[in-house]
């Protein structure tokens, strides 16, 4: 669903997204939640840093710029 914060362990890229919380242990992510759901600010400003970056860099353009440098560099070697 658009709008809505994640909460995550560290793994993947994860830690290079915005709009979510990265914990480091499982068992904590009922407590984050649990925060956020209290505190709406905060909530609702990482569900806005989240859709910003979606908007700016999860597209079809954004993804065949990219893959059209990675190309470009891969003719140019």
């Amino acid at each position: 669903r658009s709008g809505v914060p994640f909460t995550s362990t560290d793994a993947g890229n994860v830690s290079e997204l915005p709009g979510g919380v990265i914990i480091d242990d499982i068992s904590k992510m009922h407590s984050i939640i649990d925060e956020l759901v209290k505190n709406r600010n905060k909530l609702n400003e990482l569900a806005k840093e989240g859709q910003q970056y979606a908007r700016r860099n999860c597209t079809t353009t954004s993804a065949v710029d990219s893959l059209s440098d990675i190309a470009c560099r891969l003719l140019q070697n």
